[in-house]
């Protein structure tokens, strides 16, 4: 929607009146259709802006994208799911998906407090590998 003229500017009518933007990019996306963080802090200074991305924007994995069952492998929950006989397996719910729109969600609220204080928005970065390895404990000191 962002990449055609028509998108974008659909995009910028519906943030004139939206309290939240949640979305699921990978990095440098948004900014590649000139809906960047400072263009959108300038616009829309109460606006509380969730990216959503596999591994975040920067570090070793920043900016790759990032899906369910691959985070599952990288954080250790396949060590702790299956049986002896057939090694480790991956969870059949998208389990990092739920618990990553769970911690996405309670940031998105502290935000909208902070905001009521401030009157200012902010810019979230939730991260699949982040939230995977934090609900990993206390498991992930017998993974790593």
């Amino acid at each position: 929607m962002g990449g055609r003229p028509a998108g974008r500017e659909l995009l910028l009518c519906l943030l004139s009146t939206a309290d939240v933007l949640i979305e699921n990019m990978k990095p440098g996306t948004l900014e590649g259709w000139g809906l960047g963080r400072a263009m959108l802090d300038e616009r829309f200074p109460r606006l509380v802006h969730c990216s959503i991305t596999g591994f975040g924007p920067d570090g070793p994995l920043g900016g790759r994208p990032g899906y369910d069952a691959v985070i599952q492998g990288l954080v250790g929950m396949f060590s702790i799911n299956g049986a002896p006989e057939c090694g480790p397996t991956r969870i059949g719910i998208p389990l990092v998906d739920i618990g990553t729109g769970l911690y996405a969600a309670i940031a998105i609220l502290m935000a909208l407090v902070e905001r009521q204080r401030s009157g200012r928005g902010q810019h979230l970065e939730v991260s699949l590998f982040d939230c995977g390895h934090a609900m990993m404990h206390p498991h992930a000191a017998n993974y790593f």
